[in-house]
């Protein structure tokens, strides 16, 4: 439901629109009461923080886990408990600095070989509008778009409510000012030059948090703010400056060994945020890679816990007998039907089983009343021997059934008649393999059993999902890599692939039997005897029953019985036939699993179908399977069992598995003992399939970004790594990062304005406006004081400024109710009063010392700034570095030991101190790797620090440190590498073999010289000078891409081409090289872009892209792009082509690769978005550029064809709309889920956007849209429409102007019903 403004303001009465600077009474004033101070309870017990208590600063406070639902932190020595259920906001924000904490300690691990995950994260990347992040050009776009909406309108209700939300995570920024007065009775107002954070606790005493989340969490659901925040975002990745590198280093450090041995590493909860935030990267990044890495993690998943537990043998004890069920009674099933020729699913044989009913032959009854008996018997006998021997013993099992049968007659429903076809029964299933294969499954089946709590109320729905469970794994390509002897001889066992159903499957059967070439032979039985030489003998010596020395005499009816068994079982394919009796029911259990899943397709739209079949394909195909020889329910069989598998391992704490599922809202489930398998199958399946564009379990993008919202409202349990506990640490902490710099540019008229709309919102608290002003007030009053341990004396840093000092606010509110301003000396003379004349002097050390006894940088002296203190680092003994309680860190620097804090010491900067203490725990993590102290990293930076200055960044540090990467040319080593000329000179000396451009970085490459391999980036080159370091690169790039035809090494033409360097320097120039080699300026021999003519300037190439087959541009190695133009396929190379500058390429390269990506919205070529592309394309130059046919495709596929109002021709003004009005047909207008709307007006159905139709300008199509919308509503009054007021309203409109306005034609209606509208029968006189 949309935010109803007026009803938050009727809950909100207090507040008034305030009008700042002028501190007239902003909000009705209430007594204000002396905070309660905190209970002097001497117990060290801890205290739960509750709603209306405020967190002491976040950068002072070190959190700890306590439980899955409880975090501690310790502050001014107490600690305190945060409870995710009570206080949830408060919880994120808690969990958020602990898990970010965490990861940065991974981050500055010089021993994982594992990019940052800064690097990994999309949110940082740079983009090409003037080098701004993806987050901060997402929440440019977002103000842009949404910010001067009006405030009814839901998505600008969601940009002010993330506006708060960041303000109470990453701080609020106001103009500190005072008014005084002014000559002639004025009032002046004075303010500072820049802005002020506004303290935490403030802040926090100002808005509503839990009311910011609940509101947050609604509108998140809305579909105009899920679509529209995905565009925004999407339109912010699709300026990202290199997407490509982007996109292969998350991809590559997903794919790798030791990406995974990281996570493995980490705390699970810290894992899942890493794992999920590159993974919600790549998601936006490559939607086809991001599914093969979810396939890949569930793959290692699946396999680690199902291998884990076949070679520890930890089953479940109620998963080993619902095993040893099952698989004895499709055994004996099988048998059976073998025998009878009758399916156990007729309902005849499910009603004898039942209660004895039903109307079958007597014959048949004997012979279920014996498998009734045999079933009892053969589970007892598997159960027992398999917990006695931790496997499956054949000989073992025999001697257990032969106690059985002897002990059948004192079983209830037993006879001795009955008893003897129980052992015919029994006997037969051991002779025809029947019972050995199933005991050769069964630990696959309790294994499956044991992962998936919620398998299947049936035997088939339990054995369907078992065996496709067993076949995925043992035709995953994890399982290879696990090597695990025990699983590979669990599979590779004689009869396999018939228990698994496989024989009718010949894509399955191949792929199987490729790695386990023993499971497609039959069990090794022996031919039975025609009849037997008496009655009772044994059957098969050393298999079946010796039923003779038991003492057994079969009589005719049983003899006959196990005769028609081994009949039928006997033969090449005996064993098979029987087998194929197990299946039936198995595959329609399949079909079922498959349901909910088949429904979330028919319900998806064209393009979330597209991308979940695409996920579906892969799946398949990495089974070694080809997707395009099986239809639908054949692939959702295989999805859905896997699905199934996967939401039953809610409860378990397996480790790689855990992670892979890090992004669901499993706990929601694992917690509620009624959750269904549908329900699971259901979250599970989004996850793999990124129905959202999240890609987890259904959380939208929007979602994400609001954070703590979806845990505060929606039960998302983010203790358990919920989605919002998850990305608070990531995406939405960036944004509120992002939102805190831009609020520090802001005048004094934008606060005034957020504080009255977040009022209306409903999102302030009682009496803000009167808060707000005190806290303005003393900012500007205290601004040089704030800092030193005096102004905390007086503000503690936990409370808001008002109930520091409760009395003065009191005394502040009434001076401004009763003057409207401040007179000039009254913060002083307050303080003078309370506190005494010497107030004035805030001199060195006035107010507390540090707990510590320590001298506190930036209480005295001049202790300068960051830039001064990172210049200097080499006066700190790096091993000195400790980290205190409240944040704190202390030192030692020039032999003094001393302590920093964040909030305390006001020579310095709150800036500076902050930056100082970030760098010094950066230093502290990087020197003490997985938390233990290394004095040899000690000594190494030390070393390093006194040499030079050139490591004093932490990531030149870190990259030095670092021993598996090479050196940076120009910067690391020697420095003095001269010029171009003077490397193309020594080309001899460099391997020509080892270069290779970083996939994960298009601005660095990688060479062998002199034996030392070195890393050349052109954005980081040290002394190099930039061209140089850019014709290097590209000299070294050509080479590359001359050697890897295909994007392989020719090692013939390495060695050709370092003969002839080594000989001489006459082809050290490329051109001569290749003349001399023989070889064409680009390997693929296509014609390279700029290589001769006049290819122009990028604007040419942008204004002839209809020239350009948009379905040709494929992307290569070496950061080069196939196209063809005029029909000519060609290839531009971004270090090649000198008639089209660097720059030129740069740019055309980029703009080829995003159309590359727009005709591929789910990561596959979309041939009609080609056809639609290069059809708009050849019609007009209008949406030439990038964004514009982005736009133009949005608008195109949005609303299903129709036109847009104010796409193409005069749209006019809203002025015209509306006087036209009487052209718009009335019934026609309907209004979208996602804020548009559709209407007819001159006989042509279009629709009208906000977001869509540029010739119209925003404000226009807004107020269009509201006036539609109060259209429409007055045509359905109660919610229905009623044509006979539509037409009324049409006849009305089309009589004259008088009539218009919503609120006119709206009067008359309501006049016209209430003298009594003509009936049905009488519309034509309306």
């Amino acid at each position: 439901m949309p935010m109803d403004v007026s009803t938050a303001l009727e809950r909100n009465k207090a507040p008034q629109e305030i009008d700042i600077p002028t501190p007239v009474k902003l909000a009705a004033s209430r007594s204000n009461s002396k905070p309660d101070e905190r209970s002097g309870d001497d117990s060290e017990a801890p205290k739960t923080l509750e709603d209306d208590d405020v967190l002491p600063p976040v950068n002072k406070l070190e959190p700890k886990r306590v439980d899955d639902d409880t975090i501690s932190y310790t502050f001014n020595g107490e600690t305190y408990y945060v409870n995710r259920e009570e206080t949830p906001f408060k919880y994120n924000v808690l969990e958020g600095k602990l898990l970010g904490a965490e990861i940065d300690k991974s981050d500055n691990n010089i021993n994982v070989n594992v990019p940052e995950s800064s690097a990994t994260d999309f949110m940082n990347a740079k983009t090409t509008e003037d080098g701004k992040t993806v987050g901060e050009l997402f929440h440019e776009n977002m103000k842009k778009e949404w910010g001067d909406l009006s405030l009814d309108d839901p998505r600008r209700q969601y940009f002010e409510l993330m506006e708060a939300k960041s303000a109470l995570a990453a701080g609020y920024h106001v103009v500190p000012y005072q008014t005084r007065d002014g000559a002639f009775g004025s009032t002046v107002t004075t303010s500072l030059d820049s802005t002020s954070p506004l303290d935490q606790a403030s802040t926090y005493g100002l808005l509503k948090e839990e009311e910011i989340a609940k509101k947050l969490a609604e509108l998140s659901e809305r579909p105009e703010i899920v679509e529209g925040v995905d565009k925004l975002m999407n339109d912010a990745v699709s300026k990202i400056e290199d997407r490509r590198g982007l996109t292969n280093k998350v991809f590559d450090s997903m794919s790798s060994d030791e990406y995974m041995d990281m996570l493995e590493s980490l705390d699970p909860e810290v894992a899942k945020v890493r794992f999920a935030n590159d993974l919600k990267s790549l998601d936006f990044l490559d939607k086809n890679k991001a599914s093969e890495i979810r396939n890949k993690f569930l793959d290692e998943g699946l396999v680690d816990e199902f291998t884990k537990i076949m070679e520890s043998g930890e089953f479940d004890k109620e998963a080993i007998e619902l095993a040893a069920s099952d698989t004895v009674q499709k055994a004996l099933q099988a048998t059976f039907m073998s025998a009878f020729g009758i399916t156990f699913s007729d309902m005849a044989v499910q009603n004898y089983l039942k209660d004895g009913s039903g109307n079958l032959p007597d014959d048949v009854k004997r012979g279920l009343d014996s498998y009734k008996v045999a079933v009892n018997v053969a589970t007892t006998a598997f159960t027992d021997s398999f917990k006695a021997n931790g496997k499956f013993d054949l000989a073992d099992v025999t001697k257990r059934l032969s106690q059985g049968i002897l002990a059948a007659d004192n079983l209830p429903t037993s006879s001795t008649s009955v008893r003897n076809g129980a052992a015919a029964l029994l006997n037969g299933a051991m002779m025809n393999g029947a019972l050995p294969a199933a005991g050769g499954i069964l630990a696959g089946v309790a294994t499956i059993y044991t992962l998936n709590k919620n398998g299947g109320d049936t035997l088939e729905e339990r054995m369907g999902a078992a065996r496709t469970g067993l076949i995925v794994i043992a035709t995953s390509p994890a399982l290879v890599k696990a090597g695990s002897k025990v699983v590979e001889s669990f599979f590779n066992k004689p009869g396999m692939t018939a228990m698994l159903g496989l024989e009718d499957n010949t894509q399955l059967r191949e792929a199987f039997e490729k790695k386990f070439g023993e499971a497609a032979k039959p069990p090794e039985l022996p031919t039975p005897p025609e009849s037997p030489t008496r009655p009772g003998s044994p059957v098969s010596p050393g298999l079946g029953l010796d039923l003779g020395d038991m003492g057994i005499e079969l009589d005719d009816w049983s003899r006959d019985l196990l005769r028609d068994i081994n009949r039928a079982g006997s033969g090449e394919n005996g064993f098979s036939e029987t087998m194929r009796n197990m299946n039936v029911g198995l595959d329609d259990a399949g079909d079922a699993a498959t349901r909910p899943i088949a429904d979330a397709l028919d319900n998806a739209d064209p393009a979330d179908r597209a991308s979940l079949m695409n996920m579906i394909d892969d799946r398949v195909q990495s089974m070694g399977v080809d997707p395009s020889d099986l239809d639908t329910p054949s692939k959702l069989r295989i999805i859905g069992t896997i699905m199934t598998t996967v939401g039953g391992l809610a409860d378990t704490v397996g480790g790689i598995l855990d992670i892979a599922l890090g992004g669901m809202s499993l706990d929601k489930l694992r917690k509620d003992p009624d959750a269904m398998p549908d329900e699971i199958a259901g979250a599970t399946f989004q996850l793999l399939g990124g129905i959202s564009i999240a890609g987890m379990a259904g959380t939208s993008l929007a979602s994400m970004l609001a954070g703590p919202a979806t845990a505060a409202t929606m039960g998302v349990a983010a203790g358990a790594m919920g989605i919002a506990g998850l990305v608070f640490g990531g995406i939405s902490a960036i944004i509120a990062g992002v939102v805190a710099r831009k609020k520090q540019d802001q005048a004094m008229d934008n606060v005034r304005q957020d504080f009255n709309d977040w009022s209306r919102l409903g999102i302030t608290e009682d009496n803000w406006g009167d808060k707000l002003n005190y806290a303005i007030h003393t900012a500007y009053e205290y601004n040089s004081r704030k800092g030193s341990s005096k102004y905390y004396d007086l503000y503690p840093e936990d409370k808001p400024v008002w109930e520091g000092r409760p009395e003065q606010y009191e005394a502040f509110t009434e001076y401004v109710a009763k003057h409207g301003k401040m007179h000039d000396d009254w913060f002083k003379d307050w303080d003078e009063e309370e506190l005494g004349a010497s107030i004035g002097n805030w001199g060195d050390n006035f107010g507390s010392d540090d707990p510590s006894g320590l001298p506190r940088f930036g209480d005295s002296g001049k202790p300068g700034s960051f830039g001064e203190f990172k210049r200097d680092v080499d006066r700190v003994d790096v091993g000195s570095i400790e980290l205190a309680e409240n944040g704190r860190v202390i030192f030692r620097k020039d032999g003094v030991k001393q302590i920093i804090d964040p909030q305390i010491g006001e020579k310095a900067s709150d800036k500076d101190r902050r930056d100082i203490i970030n760098y010094l725990k950066d230093l502290h993590q990087i020197t003490h790797p997985g938390g233990k102290r290394d004095q040899d990293i000690i000594d190494r930076i030390t070393k390093l620090h006194d040499e030079s200055d050139r490591y004093n960044e932490i990531s030149d540090l870190k990259r030095i440190l670092d021993d598996s990467k090479p050196p940076l040319f120009g910067k690391d080593g020697n420095t003095k590498v001269g010029t171009f000329s003077d490397f193309k000179r020594d080309i001899d000396r460099v391997d020509i073999a080892s270069i290779r451009p970083d996939s994960g970085d298009s601005s660095v490459i990688y060479f062998e010289k002199d034996g030392q391999e070195w890393m050349l980036d052109k954005d980081d080159h040290g002394s190099l000078k930039k061209g140089d370091a850019e014709k290097i690169f590209d000299y070294l790039n050509n080479l590359y891409v001359m050697t890897h035809p295909g994007g392989k090494p020719d090692q013939d033409l390495i060695e050709r081409i370092e003969g002839l360097f080594g000989k001489s320097d006459d082809h050290n120039d490329l051109d001569d090289l290749r003349d001399e080699i023989g070889v064409d300026k680009d390997p693929t021999g296509l014609p390279v872009f700029g290589d001769g003519g006049k290819p122009g300037t990028f604007k040419d190439f942008r204004r002839d892209i209809d020239r350009v087959d948009i379905g040709s541009i494929e992307l290569a190695d070496g950061g080069r792009v196939i196209f063809k133009k005029d029909g000519v396929r060609q290839v531009i190379n971004p270090s090649d082509g000198d008639k089209a500058g660097r720059d030129t390429r740069r740019d055309i390269i980029r703009y080829l690769e995003g159309l590359y990506h727009l005709a591929r919205p789910d990561g596959d070529l979309d041939k009609d978005r080609v056809d639609m592309m290069n059809d708009i394309f050849g019609r007009t130059d209008k949406y030439n550029d990038l964004d514009a046919i982005r736009d133009k495709i949005e608008m195109e596929e949005s609303a299903d064809g129709l036109p847009f109002f104010g796409d193409g021709g005069k749209p006019g003004t809203f002025k015209d709309f509306r006087r036209d009005i009487d052209r718009v047909d009335i019934g026609s207008i309907e209004l979208l889920d996602n804020g548009n709307v559709i209407f007819t007006k001159d006989g042509v159905k279009q629709v009208v956007s906000v977001t869509h139709g540029s010739d119209s300008d925003k404000k226009t199509r807004e107020q269009i849209i509201n006036y539609l919308k109060e259209m429409h509503k007055i045509a359905h009054p109660d919610g229905k429409f009623d044509r006979g007021i539509a037409e009324r309203m049409d006849w009305v409109l089309g009589a004259n102007d008088k009539h218009n306005e919503p609120d006119k034609i709206g009067d008359y209606i309501d006049e016209w019903i209430r003298k009594g509208r003509p009936k049905e029968k009488d519309r034509k006189k309306w």
